[in-house]
């Protein structure tokens, strides 16, 4: 065998794919240790946003032996193109399938056309060692008795999981550069203890950790490194709360500027852990909480067993210390869930986000999925799941949740992230909130869902600046004109706190003195604050009031400019 690719086809060039390059190291590795050597092996980055045409020239103009693809939902489609092209180019290159979507079985309507060769199911480390020796006429059972292989026909898998600390540091001073400009994925652990109905690591029981020492030392070689952005991918990286606190601590107290990413479950947060995080310097940690929903009997269905009040009060706590970026979920299409019962969940998380100072930086809304392997497979008859034949196999219908309130949803959810996830309008939401005007959070967002839809908006590309002007004469219909003045302000304030550009959207320029005019009066404000006009320190005009923005950089927390008085 003389070459073999590991290829990824990312979402986003901004991503990376830790499976591929873990697979590498752990490959040269075994090479190493077991004085074996089956071949040349490369790795190979894309996206999905690639040309098919680009992606099979990079792949096919190397020849390989055999090309080895990592397959999730959002390239299974693109992947099963890729490897009919590649066999009908050359039918003896090997095509081998791992990652998620076919550790569980293959669709075989889906790769009906038979072509490829090999399927890694689960971790794969050691089998895709297994897998070098097989396509090289040799039998992986010969391996060492540490490698537990199993091969059943095509597919290959290790029967015993890998010792993590065992396992190579993926980065070093020679690969470390590939990653410039794209997120860092980085694992301290494998499992998760929760068994989610929804949710893949349900398939794996237990939890498998790299020694302290081992984190702290792979964590100091991004923060020498300046990575700007590791995230970790740890199911719930806090189920343990002494090892979280640790690695929390380390973090904190380190040098650098690179900042972590975890997906945490918020209620596992004790009073010594929440104390600490007051002393993390801004924007040092970034925190994903899945909160999915506050229906107990939702919840319940879902097999995820949670402290709903406890979850909500330490997301309260978290916002209010201002530095640390929050991300929370939701999830659309659980089970008892109906459209109103949503609603209820939506207005209960959105009351943390009505405070214009103190707010979830990011509230996803997302559609319930059929994940391969996952529990939620053996629910589907008894709740009349629907789910889509095509990847990612997002809920249609079920019981309690129709078509077309889905399609509402998936209305409510693009203004959603247009408005409140862009965070360009946090202190024009807050007011909207405080108004009244609405009967409900989540009335307001579907009320102007259903304007974006009754005007042929919705799921189109609009510019930042118009869904100002949009807002604007949605509001106008239940705001008397004083107020949209007040409405108007506060939207200057929002597109100057979010948009460093000296002209503003034309629905604001009402309410908006231009600085080129009032050179005199920017003058004086920054005299006044004892500051100098610079790139820095930019006066700006919004009604009868003045404000300094420093430009410099965005706040890593909340992702705006400061205004520095």
């Amino acid at each position: 065998m003389k070459e073999i690719l590991l290829c990824a086809l990312n979402s986003k060039f901004i991503h990376s794919s830790l499976a591929v390059h873990s697979i590498k190291s752990a490959y040269e590795f075994y090479c190493r240790t077991t004085g074996k050597n089956y071949g040349s092996v490369s790795v190979c980055e894309f996206t999905i946003n690639d040309s098919l045409q680009s992606i099979l020239y990079s792949i096919t103009s190397r020849k390989p032996d055999a090309v080895c693809f990592s397959v999730y939902l959002w390239n299974v489609s693109f992947v099963s193109a890729l490897c009919k092209d590649i066999k009908a180019c050359f039918p003896k290159c090997k095509i081998v399938l791992g990652g998620p979507e076919v550790s569980f079985g293959i669709d075989e309507n889906f790769f009906k056309d038979d072509v490829y060769d090999y399927v890694i199911a689960g971790e794969g480390e050691k089998a895709f060692f297994a897998l070098t020796a097989l396509l090289n006429s040799k039998n992986p059972l010969e391996l060492p008795a540490t490698f537990q292989i199993s091969v059943s026909e095509k597919t290959i898998k290790a029967v015993t999981p890998a010792i993590l600390d065992e396992l190579p540091f993926v980065y070093n001073d020679e690969n470390i550069a590939l990653f410039n400009n794209r997120i860092v994925y980085y694992e301290s652990s494998r499992g998760c203890p929760f068994s989610c109905a929804y949710c893949l690591s349900s398939a794996e029981h237990g939890v498998r950790n790299l020694s302290l020492e081992r984190v702290f030392s792979d964590l100091q070689f991004f923060i020498d490194k300046n990575v700007p952005l590791v995230k970790f991918v740890d199911r719930t990286f806090n189920c343990n709360k002494r090892r979280s606190y640790e690695i929390l601590k380390y973090i904190i107290e380190a040098s650098g500027k690179t900042c972590f990413h975890f997906e945490v479950a918020a209620d596992l947060f004790d009073e010594a852990t929440l104390e600490l995080l007051k002393t993390a310097p801004r924007g040092r940690i970034q925190f994903e909480i899945g909160i999915q929903s506050t229906n107990d009997k939702a919840l319940k269905a879902s097999c995820r067993t949670i402290d709903t009040k406890k979850v909500l009060d330490n997301i309260k706590t978290l916002v209010s210390m201002e530095n640390i970026n929050i991300h929370a979920d939701l999830i659309v299409g659980l089970p008892y869930e109906s459209y109103s019962e949503f609603a209820e969940t939506f207005n209960e998380v959105y009351e943390l986000c009505t405070n214009k100072k103190h707010y979830i930086h990011q509230l996803q809304i997302g559609f319930l999925k059929l994940l391969r392997g996952a529990p939620l497979n053996k629910m589907t008859k008894e709740h009349r799941y629907v789910f889509s034949s095509n990847p990612p196999y997002q809920v249609l219908h079920n019981t309690y949740i129709s078509t077309e309130d889905i399609n509402l949803l998936l209305g409510f959810e693009d203004v959603f992230e247009r408005y409140y996830n862009s965070g360009r309008f946090r202190s024009t939401l807050s007011f909207i909130a405080d108004s009244g005007k609405f009967t409900s959070f989540f009335a307001f967002y579907a009320s102007l869902a259903e304007y974006y839809r009754s005007s042929g908006l919705l799921f189109s590309s609009i510019s930042s600046r118009r869904i100002y002007d949009i807002l604007a004469d949605f509001l106008k219909d239940f705001f008397e004109e004083g107020e949209m003045h007040k409405i108007k302000e506060l939207m200057l304030y929002d597109y100057f706190a979010s948009d460093s550009s000296d002209l503003p959207p034309e629905t604001l320029r009402s309410v908006w003195k231009s600085e080129r005019y009032y050179k005199n009066e920017a003058y004086a404000v920054l005299e006044s604050a004892g500051k100098l006009l610079s790139k820095k320190n930019t006066v700006r005009f919004i009604g009868e009031q003045a404000y300094i923005f420093d430009y410099s950089e965005k706040n890593p927390v909340t992702c705006r400019f400061d205004e520095t008085i």
